[in-house]
């Protein structure tokens, strides 16, 4: 209750600091020096809050000091629902992505609770602490399998593994659909292939060899290749190098994303793939304890004959089990009302329990009780997994509720699933499975459906009732009440270093902001980088990174096309290509394009770089035009031209939205053969929206693209987007300036050509450089450095330098630069100010350092200014070249 207030209390004063807060920050359109002032407290209340705050920490720590271990991981299951909400607004395969990231690095709470003895199985001769398992899907490239089992699931599946990697199908192919608690996936077995997958399950569990490992229960799915001709010999593949891992097996012959998979649920070929995997599986030297279980995954899809088919392959070839089931491509009524229903795939989640519950009873019946089967489909609850025992299943699985719902469900499904067989009065989950066969056993005979009904219904072979010891409060060390101790301490002091946060002025707690963010850092760099890159965006997207609130200052300030930069920094385009967060933004083409296979971004850290070939791939003119006309309105147009977007109530018309300078950056579709009639669609789409325009020219992911750098394309090029530009109706602050991008991999008659075209035909400025082809010499000692692609980062500095430098000469200085390539400090920013830049672009620093980095640089450069006497950074531009 204390807790409580002391938590209101601090809210309270936060709320009422912010409404105190009557001076603006920045008044003018741009920036302001406009000083914020720090509100007037009594140093007795701040004194009282920072006590209340340590009391509180040393209070909270001192009773965790006295709890055991498994009540505090009670705690940290309970707390891992905050961040569900934060999961949910991310892309579905982002989410996933961080998810499983999370759980191969132990981000994620550590059951220490033993299982209720009532949830105890045998099966296969393997003991089940409790009959709830993860399915495959989730951990298809089995890289968090302990820190799965960790969280108290009794099994884990991995894959469906495929013998050769495989990207799957195009991305988006994961679509949510809330409101019923349901997924539809079309994701075709993307999957690193076997070889990584079997060297990452050999370095952390143990080859099995008869030999049982201590990390759980670990089931392992295999696949066909797409384009594979011969299914079986894929199978077979799977197993010889896969099964000496594995507790379990499962063929995967029901994915409805792979073309003519489900095929090999037919009779003949069902038995003759199940004889050729169980053939490969038997010739492979086995310990005591004999080769792994074969089970087969079907699909929920199927007809009573299909159904008969299976369960008379699975007999005659004594099958150790079936799956019952994978996704549905059928649209249960319940769904048909989410547009999302439409896309293709196979649909997960609560809509598919009935089904799969349905052909779950079918199957038991049909294969008399003899063959263990795992229930899967829909399971959100205990209840809903003691129905599936109810039905049939020895095991069950889930996955859909899993992603909804996270950690905390899987204790939550445990005790409620306990509880239902206790009020039943079922003592273990094999008696509840033999009163649901008894039952089904009346209702056919009564029914006169089946002629015969085999006496034996549950063979000793495959289950037993498991046993475990009670729950025992351990008793805690000395030590460790110690450590919980200055836990508690340490917690005081966080509680009361919020509470001086409260007294200090917005500006200030920006400040701080910036520098918490260096803690998040560590964690994206241990995530893909793409994966890093699209939470990045998002993050910002959502407004979840600091907001500068300190007016940058004044020596930093200049005018550029008659717009007004509180600072030269900016973010160049390739970090936000679709508009989601906005800088410049970019680059942007005509129609929505994938780009490159992944993987296509690298990173060479030690190195301060990055190569990256992902080929503009891009949501496409339309969706970018939408997402700024609904979000910072037409910025220059007084009328809608005819040739742009359509209007609607979403965008904003006339006038100039937002605080800052937003450029936008064109590019053309691979697949283009009239690269201008691509651009010029690019700026009659999305130029009203733009403080400037940039042509990108010279992006090395693209075929042929750097080629329209040649003097005569380029000349071609820009007459045609110029007029494509002016044609359009603008008002009195007139078009937006008109840049183009160009490579640091050219020859000095190159650079000549640009330079005379530049002049010749009154060229707004020009970005130089985009990413090189080339591998300076500090990089090539990095094994990462042999992947095609553009390289970008520290090493492209002086290259880019060079170039600028030679370019400013060139154009007379008449012409605005932008210096991009290697910036990652003030220093660099100055002498990219120095050699001819006027204004200042910086992305691979940044994605390594966060926003932390952009404080940081100003500063420096503000300092590097005033060392040398400037007074602006107009009075520093191209020093060096004088």
């Amino acid at each position: 209750m204390s807790r409580r207030i002391t938590f209101g209390f601090m809210k309270g004063s936060l709320t009422q600091k912010l409404k105190s807060m009557t001076v603006p920050i920045a008044t003018r359109r741009h920036y302001s020096t406009t000083a914020t002032s720090k509100p007037n407290i009594p140093a007795s209340s701040r004194m009282g809050r920072l006590l209340t705050g340590a009391v509180i920490g040393l209070v909270g720590g001192a009773y965790a000091s006295t709890v055991d271990e498994a009540t505090v991981s009670g705690w940290l299951f309970s707390a891992s629902k905050i961040a569900n909400p934060l999961f949910a607004l991310l892309d579905p395969e982002v989410a996933h992505r961080l998810a499983i990231s999370a759980a191969a690095r132990g981000l994620v709470p550590k059951e220490k609770r033993p299982d209720q003895e009532i949830l105890g199985i045998e099966v296969w001769g393997r003991k089940f602490s409790n009959p709830i398992g993860l399915s495959a899907g989730f951990d298809k490239n089995a890289e968090a399998v302990d820190g799965l089992l960790g969280l108290g699931f009794g099994f884990v599946e991995v894959g469906s593994v495929t013998p050769l990697p495989q990207e799957g199908n195009p991305k988006p192919r994961m679509f949510r659909l809330r409101d019923q608690g349901a997924i539809i996936n079309r994701c075709g077995f993307n999957g690193d292939g076997i070889a990584a997958v079997a060297k990452r399950l050999e370095a952390q569990h143990e080859v099995k060899h008869g030999g049982k490992a201590a990390h759980g229960i670990l089931g392992v799915n295999i696949g066909k290749n797409k384009t594979s001709e011969d299914a079986a010999a894929d199978y077979v593949q799977g197993v010889h190098s896969l099964s000496q891992y594995a507790d379990y097996l499962v063929i995967n012959v029901s994915s409805p994303n792979t073309p003519g998979l489900r095929q090999l649920q037919g009779r003949n070929q069902l038995k003759d793939l199940v004889k050729k995997v169980k053939a490969a599986r038997d010739e492979m030297k086995w310990g005591k304890e004999g080769p792994p279980p074969l089970l087969v995954k079907i699909a929920p899809d199927l007809s009573k004959q299909d159904l008969e088919d299976i369960a008379a392959v699975a007999l005659d070839l004594n099958l150790d089990g079936l799956i019952i089931s994978n996704t549905t491509i059928s649209r249960p009524e319940v769904v048909e009302i989410n547009p999302v229903s439409k896309e293709s795939g196979g649909l997960s989640g609560k809509p598919l329990f009935s089904l799969s519950n349905d052909i779950l009873k079918d199957m038991y019946i049909l294969t008399k009780g003899k063959i263990p089967l795992v229930g899967c489909g829909g399971v959100s609850s205990g209840e809903d997994a003691y129905k599936k025992i109810r039905a049939g299943a020895t095991l069950v699985q889930l996955y859909s509720a899993f992603a909804y719902g996270g950690p905390a469900l899987i204790p939550q499904i445990k005790a409620e699933l306990a509880d239902c067989l206790k009020r039943d009065g079922f003592k273990s989950i094999y008696e509840a499975m033999s009163g649901r066969v008894a039952l089904r056993f009346l209702k056919d005979c009564l029914n006169q459906k089946l002629k015969s009904i085999t006496a034996p219904i549950a063979l000793s072979r495959y289950y037993s009732s498991a046993s475990s010891t009670s729950v025992v409060k351990p008793k805690l060390p000395h030590s460790s009440r110690k450590g919980r101790l200055l836990t508690g301490a340490t917690i005081g002091l966080v509680i009361a270093g919020g509470a001086y946060a409260s007294t200090v002025d917005e500006a200030t707690f920006g400040g701080w902001l910036f520098n918490a963010t260096k803690v998040v850092n560590p964690l994206f760099a241990l995530l893909d980088p793409e994966v890093a890159h699209r939470l990045a965006v998002s993050a910002a997207a959502r407004g979840w990174v600091p907001r500068e609130k300190r007016p940058d200052q004044q020596i930093l300030g200049l005018e550029v096309w008659g717009r007004r930069f509180s600072n030269p920094i900016g973010l160049s385009a390739g970090f936000d290509k679709n508009a989601e967060a906005v800088e410049e933004v970019g680059s942007v083409t005509p129609i929505p394009q994938e780009g490159n296979p992944k993987p296509r971004i690298f990173r060479l850290r030690d190195q301060g770089a990055i190569i990256n070939r992902c080929g503009f791939n891009s949501e496409g003119i339309v969706a970018v035009a939408k997402r700024l006309g609904a979000q910072h309105g037409k910025r220059k147009l007084d009328e809608t031209s005819s040739t742009s977007i359509s209007s609607n109530d979403d965008v904003k018309h006339g006038g100039k939205a937002g605080p800052g300078i937003l450029g936008v950056n064109i590019g053309k579709n691979k697949s283009s053969e009239d690269a201008a009639a691509d651009y010029v669609q690019g700026v009659h789409t999305l130029s009203q929206y733009a403080d400037y325009l940039v042509i990108n020219i010279s992006s090395p992911n693209t075929p042929g693209l750097r080629q329209l750098q040649g003097r005569k394309q380029l000349k071609d090029l820009v007459k045609k987007v110029q007029a494509a530009r002016d044609e359009m109706q603008w008002g009195e602050e007139g078009p937006p300036p008109l840049l183009v991008k160009i490579a640091p991999d050219l020859s000095k008659q190159d650079l000549e050509d640009i330079a005379a075209v530049a002049l010749a035909l009154r060229l707004d400025g020009l970005i130089i450089s985009n990413t090189t082809i080339s591998r300076p010499e500090s990089v090539q000692s990095n094994p990462v450095s042999k992947e095609t692609g553009g390289l970008s980062g520290k090493p492209l500095f002086t290259l880019s330098t060079n170039i600028l430098k030679d370019m400013y000469i060139l154009t007379k200085g008449k012409i605005p630069l932008i210096g991009c390539g290697g910036v990652s400090s003030g220093e660099d920013a100055y002498k990219k100010i120095r050699a001819g830049a006027t204004l200042v672009q910086l992305y691979t620093a940044f994605a390594y350092g966060g926003p932390a980095l952009i404080p940081q640089i100003k500063a420096e450069l503000a300092q590097c200014l005033e060392r040398d006497g400037f007074k602006s950074v107009y009075e520093a531009v191209g020093a060096d070249c004088r």
